[in-house]
């Protein structure tokens, strides 16, 4: 069905579509978690009192983080290989995630965040290497512009449904929620390193 619309997709083996659906899968979760504190932010600042400033703040401390995990996970991925540095990367950020839905104040809500940007870079370095290098050179745009995809289906599922979700269970709920779901990001990606 898909190869009559897309004929190049006959061309791609298993281990390569397992290995960019993976990756994929890892980018969705990447803009889910990366967004969803823009999501629920109002909810946070009332509950812990923060300032806009703080708020603000906060909210940053992802990006702050993206550096650090960036240049950490991709220099272990030159040495152990991308695919586990991969989902090393997952569990970073999923954990951090979780670490959120526990934080008793704003340093360590900021701390947590800071934590999900080091494992999201990680993921960028390692996901887009690995799935996209197993494609074939004449296809690998495709699978590139496929994988990047992921990241906004990520962030409009944490639009669509998190709101409402935090506002019904608490801002601490959607985290966990979130960190409840990290096991479906690690599955087993096709052959290769």
């Amino acid at each position: 069905m898909i190869a009559k619309f897309f004929p190049w997709y006959s061309e791609i083996t298993r281990p390569q579509k397992n290995a960019l659906f993976s990756a994929w899968l890892g980018y969705v979760f990447d803009g889910f978690d990366f967004m969803l504190i823009f999501y629920i932010m109002y909810l946070i600042k009332a509950d812990l009192g923060l300032t806009d400033m703080e708020g603000a703040f906060l909210a940053t401390a992802a990006f702050i983080g993206r550096p650090f995990g960036g240049a950490l996970f991709g220099l272990l991925a030159d040495k152990f290989g991308r695919k586990p540095l991969m989902m090393w990367s997952i569990v970073a950020y999923s954990v951090g995630t979780g670490l959120s839905g526990l934080a008793s104040g704003v340093i360590m809500l900021t701390l947590s965040r800071f934590i999900v940007g080091m494992g999201m870079a990680g993921e960028y370095a390692c996901a887009s290497t690995y799935a996209v290098e197993s494609w074939p050179k004449h296809l690998k745009s495709k699978a590139s512009a496929f994988l990047v995809s992921g990241f906004g289906i990520g962030n409009i599922i944490a639009a669509y449904f998190m709101p409402s979700f935090a506002e019904a269970y608490g801002w601490r709920a959607a985290f966990f929620c979130r960190f409840a779901t990290r096991s479906f990001s690690n599955l087993h990606p096709g052959q290769g390193s």
